[in-house]
């Protein structure tokens, strides 16, 4: 059965959006520490994609957002208020916000579809049947239980082998 997301325990919707406040802070910190006023947000990005990856979007978001406000509050002048931007600064934060956004859905999409991969792959281990899977150069990436009780060879022993060798293939003609 599938659960919304609304409908998670509280505690995990606190993790997943609390990361994002203190990977922006950190990353405020940090630049602050720099004192070197050219670099603004190229420090907020690994908070963007920390929150969105261990998070989801809407903590990618979340960080966004706050990215955002402090370096409008902390890094663009007069510093700590929100005033009316120049156009320059203007652009620096649209720019920045939208790559922001980008960043975090990518980072979101890819972590779903990697526990999506994972999911599959364990539904693959609960069957008796032999599934392995090979890369284009016939290295071993997958090796389920069935072929660990068909052809004797754990997981950590076929993964990362070439399959003709692992099984001793005899060809009839050169491969």
């Amino acid at each position: 059965m599938e659960t919304r997301p609304w409908t998670r325990r509280p505690a995990t919707w606190v993790w997943r959006y609390g990361i994002a406040i203190p990977s922006v802070g950190a990353a405020l910190l940090l630049t602050l520490a720099l004192e070197r006023p050219e670099i603004r947000g190229p420090l907020f990005v690994p908070a963007i994609l920390i929150s969105a990856w261990y998070g989801g979007l809407g903590p990618g978001l979340l960080a966004t957002g706050l990215s955002v406000l402090a370096i409008d509050l902390f890094l663009i002048g007069p510093l700590y208020s929100l005033h009316a931007l120049t156009v320059d600064d203007a652009t620096y934060l649209l720019v920045f916000a939208v790559s922001a956004v980008v960043v975090a859905w990518l980072t979101g999409t890819g972590r779903r579809a990697e526990e999506e991969v994972r999911k599959q792959a364990s539904l693959l281990d609960l069957t008796h049947d032999t599934v392995f899977v090979r890369d284009m150069h016939d290295v071993i990436t997958y090796w389920n239980r069935g072929a660990e009780e068909l052809y004797g060879w754990t997981r950590e022993e076929a993964v990362g082998k070439v399959c003709h060798h692992l099984m001793q293939t005899v060809f009839p003609a050169p491969l």
